[in-house]
């Protein structure tokens, strides 16, 4: 750990801040958006905010909609680009789900629990020495 907090910092110019305040996630207010076809599935989007204290980054808060798919995307691309590095999990999708949202039982629940797992990968690869300087 002491390894990875140096090479952060050395990567932010120096700073001595500590690993885990570099990021600040939060993903929140799940909207369901319809399709047109009638055995077209909906899906759900989230609100995903970001602030970070690195300087390399010159907007230093972010809000953005993503879908549960954007987060897939974009875990596959960390394992493409970088290697032999380990990179969080997210939650799977599952068929179970996707029937609760079908028939909206329990839905909240679902929801609740997708949003807490995606916010805790953010966390992990904003605290990851290397994943968190990605242009991804």
């Amino acid at each position: 750990f002491f390894f990875a907090t140096n090479l952060v910092n050395e990567m932010a110019g120096g700073d001595t801040q500590d690993i885990n305040t570099l990021f600040e996630f939060n993903v929140s207010e799940p909207e369901k958006k319809e399709r047109s076809g009638k055995l077209d599935l909906g899906y759900w989007t989230y609100h995903v905010y970001t602030k970070t204290t690195l300087e390399t980054f010159s907007q230093k808060e972010l809000v953005c909609v993503r879908r549960y798919s954007d987060f897939v995307w974009l875990r596959e691309q960390l394992v493409e680009t970088f290697a032999g590095v380990i990179v969080p999990p997210i939650p799977e999708k599952s068929v179970k789900g996707t029937m609760e949202k079908l028939a909206m039982i329990n839905a909240n629940t679902l929801l609740e629990y997708r949003q807490r797992a995606l916010r805790k990968f953010l966390v992990r690869v904003g605290a990851h020495p290397i994943l968190c300087t990605s242009d991804l």
